[in-house]
């Protein structure tokens, strides 16, 4: 009933070999003989599971990781476990990614990583920023939809539509896209606040959490990342955005129906934006846990991308 599915060990292991190894592989080659620079690439590989669940891939895929790490750090082939254990605790602070829809299931990826990854003496890493709750499949996955505004398509009418009230708003909408009159964000200045929102990502990943005043410096600047006001209205245009096909679209609601043009304004000046339309978009992202991929992981997509993607077949 809740869509929740266990991958057997020997499945998991047939996934790690097939998509994670031959990456490791590929980097441990082009940087061969440079011990430095093979522990470099190994910590700078970025791997993630959209639909985590309680952890069990991106476990493996960090333990995949530590493993290979603590033997070009120890120089053999069966490093001794506290080498090991050092390594796979920076594995999980540095290259594991995780989302799932189901909060507890977020909650129990975390323990998960906390129980592996424990070294005497050190606190649990703050990992808020990396395991995020949310549904992957729905949300923005690339910012420069915003500069093309809200497809027709999503006025076509469904279950609970009225079909007189989306024509008409798909017919204003395609009218205001016709004339080519919305400016939204030139290039630059796009450009400009995703290079800033990975900036402040970029710079967690430096502090190392060996101590519980470098954790709480981790959790402190990453909740003051998320309330910058530029970056809240980039999430709540994105919202707008995507809202637009959940909206259900009736006389009675048409006055706070997102629009390509009402899209624009609150780009341009989110003061002035319809607030009855901001409302709703942001209710229906906590409802239905919009996930926007760059404004999630902003440092991960100004590199372009993940390097590897798990998941369950």
């Amino acid at each position: 009933t809740t869509g929740s599915y266990y991958t057997r060990p020997d499945l998991v292991n047939e996934l790690i070999k097939s998509a994670l190894i031959p990456v490791i592989k590929e980097r441990l080659k082009k940087n061969s003989g440079n011990r430095e620079a093979q522990e470099e690439s190994l910590l700078s590989l970025k791997v993630c599971d959209p639909a985590a669940g309680s952890g069990h891939m991106i476990l493996a895929a960090a333990r995949t990781i530590a493993w290979e790490l603590a033997c070009i750090r120890s120089g053999e082939s069966n490093p001794a476990p506290s080498v090991y254990r050092t390594c796979l605790r920076e594995t999980i602070q540095h290259c594991v990614y995780a989302v799932d829809m189901n909060p507890d299931a977020v909650e129990l990826c975390k323990l998960s990583l906390w129980l592996e990854s424990h070294n005497s003496g050190k606190p649990i890493s703050f990992l808020n920023h990396k395991i995020r709750c949310g549904n992957s499949l729905v949300g923005v996955t690339d910012l420069s939809v915003l500069k093309n505004g809200i497809p027709d398509d999503a006025f076509n009418p469904v279950t609970g539509d009225e079909k007189e009230v989306c024509r008409e708003l798909k017919r204003a909408n395609a009218a205001f896209l016709k004339t080519g009159q919305f400016s939204l964000f030139d290039n630059e200045n796009q450009e400009y606040e995703i290079k800033n929102f990975s900036s402040e990502y970029s710079g967690l990943e430096k502090i190392r959490q060996d101590d519980l005043d470098t954790v709480k410096q981790v959790k402190t600047r990453f909740e003051t990342f998320r309330r910058d006001q530029h970056w809240l209205n980039e999430w709540t245009a994105c919202n707008i955005w995507t809202s637009a096909f959940f909206y259900t679209y009736t006389n009675e609601s048409r006055q706070s129906a997102p629009s390509t043009e009402r899209l624009q304004i609150f780009l341009q000046r989110p003061a002035a934006a319809y607030g009855p339309m901001v409302g709703k978009a942001n209710a229906a992202a906590l409802e239905h846990r919009f996930f926007h991929w760059p404004l999630e992981f902003p440092d991960v997509f100004a590199q372009g991308g993940f390097d590897v993607m798990l998941g369950n077949p």
